[in-house]
């Protein structure tokens, strides 16, 4: 299973900066570190279910809006982001 923690994901997504809370200036892959979350969204995407790629992203407190544009893209495209 590819790993997001690689920098593949920063590379990718690390613009996406988040105005969710006191963590703002947090990137994606700062935040699935911050929370421990880089097994569980791993598996999330291997799945390919955009839901449950949500549900982690929901959890690494992305915005609704964030977590599923996010989720989206990964899901429907895993090799641009480093997934197999």
């Amino acid at each position: 299973m590819a790993s997001a923690g690689g920098g593949r994901l920063t590379v990718a997504l690390g613009v996406m900066k988040l105005v969710n809370n006191e963590d703002a200036g947090m990137t994606v892959n700062e935040r699935l570190s911050h929370f421990g979350l880089f097994q569980e969204f791993d598996a999330a995407v291997a799945s390919r279910n955009v839901s449950a790629v949500v549900e982690v992203l929901l959890r690494a407190q992305l915005t609704p809006e964030q977590a599923q544009e996010t989720a989206s893209a990964v899901v429907s495209n895993p090799e641009r982001y480093g997934f197999a």
